[in-house]
């Protein structure tokens, strides 16, 4: 009972973990080449879509387990398929984000390098991570993002002259892109999966749309950012942040970029490890005394970060509106249901 205890993850730990999934996804996946009221319109609807998908998790007994732990107590095959379709998921984001992080390293900073090189390097450190459980990663959440708060306050001061000259214009009229809200999609399903976030209901429910909340509004605050410091000069790049970055601290005599890809690098080594950890904490809420599952989850991340672009798992369908209400709303409300029916 006291093992179960100090592994369980307090509220602001799961808020601020999630929190930095939305910072990643930023970093990584923002496309400005759409107009900034209608990119933060798709990201405020897509996050409303998935706040309503995530009630029935606040009805799931953690006691029990959680949304598998208590599927299982009930049918251990339909269990199986629903922590198997939780692995892929979970491993299929992990492996854009190894794959996007290594172009975006590549292109950015390594160009001389390889990025295929990169792409294992960073699956070995978060193969590390995802051994050392969620707990230890949570850990390690707040210490960043204070980091990424302090940088951002900076690089808003400096850019200060552009923000505030900034004026909407109607040049860009490209659709916003989906994986916009991939970064809250991905925390939504790891909410699902991780059976050891303290408390009861009211807890859990502060959990859930604390840390949507969270990530919501970290969403909003960087794309505006980016899109107001590099006015209409956006859109020519496949990382606006980098460029934001660069552009904004123009007139520093030193690189300040540094210190955010330091930044960027450790929030991807522990948002990469917890979606690791998550999806191999599935399979072994189904096969507890099974050993390497997280060196088979990682081995499938690279697989599939690995592959071309048509058999990409976004490419695919994997990462689509349809499995995420399969993950985070139907899956979980068979949960709920059968721990209502148990109590």
């Amino acid at each position: 009972m006291n093992n179960n205890k100090t592994r369980e993850i307090s509220v602001s730990q799961i808020i601020i973990i999630l929190t930095l999934f939305s910072v990643l996804n930023c970093v990584l996946f923002t496309d400005t080449r759409a107009a900034l009221s209608n990119m933060l319109i798709y990201l405020a609807m897509g996050t409303l879509a998935i706040s309503l998908l995530l009630i029935p998790n606040i009805f799931v007994s953690r006691e029990q387990g959680g949304v598998i732990g208590v599927i299982k107590g009930h049918t251990k095959s339909i269990a199986l398929i629903a922590a198997l379709l939780y692995a892929i998921y979970l491993s299929a984001v992990a492996g854009e984000y190894l794959s996007r992080f290594s172009d975006f390293a590549f292109v950015n900073y390594f160009n001389e390098g390889n990025p295929y090189i990169c792409t294992l390097l960073l699956a070995a450190v978060c193969l590390y991570g995802a051994y050392s459980g969620e707990k230890s990663i949570c850990r390690t959440g707040t210490l960043l993002l204070i980091y990424a708060a302090v940088l951002t306050v900076l690089l808003a001061i400096f850019s200060c002259k552009d923000i505030a000259s900034y004026k909407p214009t109607q040049v860009f009229t490209s659709d916003p892109d989906s994986s916009v809200i991939m970064g809250i999609s991905a925390g939504a399903v790891v909410l699902c999966v991780l059976p050891n976030i303290q408390g009861g209901k009211k807890r859990l429910c502060a959990s859930v749309y604390g840390s949507v909340a969270a990530m919501f509004a970290a969403a909003v605050i960087l794309i505006s950012a980016v899109c107001m410091i590099l006015g209409s000069g956006r859109g020519i790049s496949d990382y606006p942040i980098y460029d934001a970055v660069i552009y904004g601290m123009r007139n520093i005599t030193i690189r300040c970029d540094g210190a955010f890809f330091l930044l960027w690098t450790i929030i991807a080594v522990a948002v990469i490890s917890l979606l690791l950890s998550a999806a191999s904490g599935a399979v072994k809420t189904i096969f507890p005394k099974a050993k390497f599952i997280e060196a088979g989850v990682t081995a499938a991340a690279v697989i599939l970060s690995l592959l071309p672009d048509a058999l990409s798992a976004d490419s695919l369908g994997i990462l689509n509106f349809a499995t995420l209400f399969v993950l985070v709303f139907l899956i979980p409300l068979i949960s709920a249901l059968l721990s209502a029916k148990k109590n």
